[in-house]
């Protein structure tokens, strides 16, 4: 039988979900529409929606920490300000909670989100008048990643690994990280994550509490660019690319031991 705590933390939990979705409910019929109707242009109602979003966002670490569910232990938060223009690499993507808290910290950040997004009802509105990417053709997510990256002094963010990491076993990079890092010749900004003890990961319902309060720790690393990683010039597209991604891999795991 679970403790009073813990059937606590389960219900705070349920409550913080409940009301993320009715934010994000009000928010995408009242002033996702308006922003689209308003005569701004197209690059300033994109800017407006995303300063929406990372506020609705920031609602959540927010009745997080005051509900006593959770910590958020930020390293180098500063070096956010120092992140426009660059590929931004979070790796190990543990918990839903932290792309919500990236993008609460970086309001213009653009990002690549599940085509899923697009059908659903209720973000569908949202995520199209912010101008995020769709994960639907991995082609044109490269090629759009490296325009935007080329042209707006915003950050990118990309998970390496694509989908949230499965506790206890290593971390696996998909290549699309290392293509874009090619295609854009952006600096790449590492961010290394962990969550202890694990929660809101792919095997675990949201309203399944661990027995303790979780602490998500974030350690911001200063931009670098992709030669100080790995050699690839002359290299072949293809060989580039899995000697970058396998750099990478490599540095990322060394980061995330001492974290």
């Amino acid at each position: 039988m679970w403790p009073l705590e813990r059937i606590w933390r389960s219900i705070g939990t349920s409550w913080v979900f409940f009301t993320f979705g009715v934010g994000g409910l009000l928010m995408s019929v009242t002033i996702i529409p308006l922003l689209a109707i308003l005569p701004i242009g197209q690059e300033r109602r994109r800017r407006w929606a995303r300063t929406a979003i990372s506020w609705g966002f920031s609602s959540v670490p927010w009745q997080i920490e005051k509900l006593g569910l959770g910590r958020f232990e930020i390293e180098n938060e500063e070096l956010l300000q120092q992140a426009g223009g660059c590929l931004m690499l979070p790796v190990k993507h543990p918990t839903l909670i932290d792309v919500v808290v990236l993008i609460s910290r970086i309001p213009q950040a653009d990002c690549v989100a599940k085509h899923s997004v697009w059908r659903n009802p209720f973000m569908a509105l949202m995520v199209r008048t912010a101008g995020y990417v769709s994960n639907r053709q991995p082609e044109d997510v490269v090629a759009t990643a490296a325009e935007r990256l080329q042209t707006r002094p915003v950050p990118f963010i990309i998970f390496p690994e694509g989908t949230r990491t499965v506790p206890g076993e290593p971390i696996r990079f998909r290549r699309g990280a290392a293509r874009m890092a090619l295609a854009s010749g952006a600096p790449i900004m590492p961010v290394v994550m962990d969550c202890r003890p694990p929660t809101l990961n792919k095997e675990t319902p949201f309203y399944h509490v661990p027995d303790r309060v979780w602490t998500l720790k974030i350690r911001v690393l200063e931009p670098r660019p992709l030669e100080s990683f790995a050699e690839v010039q002359g290299l072949p597209e293809s060989l580039a690319v899995r000697r970058l991604n396998n750099a990478l891999l490599s540095f990322f795991e060394r980061e995330l031991s001492e974290l």
